[in-house]
């Protein structure tokens, strides 16, 4: 059983990692509790990321440009900590990779504020879950953080915050274009995953926000109000 006390520190751990998804920098992890723990690739530059296959989003925006990004869910969790009397385990940080040569060479990067937290019953997981690539160097990316408790007879899985991020460098750092907060700002805490595509330098963003439609015309750089979608 958590006590109080831990469950606060806990806390705390996962919002310093969120709020270390809007800082600008590769090491952005959040600086509360003990040092992350640092990971090795699960496929090294050199190798073809293309053979991964478990939690793997993909954007392929023409014949020479692909990324491929995969969940820190799936590369692992490290070793067992302990926050007061809590034991917990990191996630590993998401990790991108893109080439812009049909795949003769790759470059790597983690997303920072990404990865999460497991503690038993509970588990806080921050992971790209959708991405649309418009060239090697520029992508936009939905990243939400999902929260799970089991036992106790008071399961639940919902989200806890949702953002719509942007990289101009290749994904060595990614800015924070879009924020929402289900469960604290009003808006529904349900699992879907808005509906993001780029064709060029114009892009959709469908339902961030229930029942909102957006567009950009820069690459995903800024995004304005285009209308309402409605079902059928």
């Amino acid at each position: 059983m958590i006590g109080k006390g831990s469950l606060i520190g806990m806390l705390a751990l996962t919002a310093a990692a969120l709020t270390a998804c809007s800082r600008l920098g590769p090491d952005a992890h959040g600086s509360s509790g003990p040092t992350p723990t640092t990971w090795s690739p699960t496929a090294p530059p050199s190798a073809d990321p293309r053979a991964l296959d478990w939690g793997v989003i993909r954007s392929s925006p023409s014949a020479a440009v692909e990324w491929v990004c995969q969940e820190g869910f799936a590369r692992g969790v490290g070793p067992q900590r302990a926050y007061g009397d809590t034991r917990y385990q990191d996630f590993a940080l998401d990790r991108c990779f893109h080439t812009a040569d049909g795949g003769a060479t790759w470059t790597v990067h983690d997303v920072p504020g990404t990865g999460g937290t497991y503690t038993g019953r509970d588990r806080d997981t921050i992971d790209v879950v959708s991405l649309a690539a418009v060239d090697g160097l520029h992508a936009v990316a939905i990243v939400r953080t999902e929260h799970v408790h089991t036992g106790g007879g008071h399961e639940s899985d919902e989200i806890t915050d949702l953002r719509l991020v942007h990289t101009a460098d290749g994904g060595t750092t990614w800015t924070v274009l879009r924020e929402r907060k289900p469960g604290s700002d009003g808006t529904p805490p349900d699992l879907a995953i808005p509906a993001l595509r780029m064709t060029g330098q114009t892009g959709t963003l469908a339902d961030f926000a229930p029942g909102d439609f957006e567009r950009s015309d820069d690459g995903g750089a800024t995004w304005h109000a285009s209308g309402v979608v409605t079902g059928g």
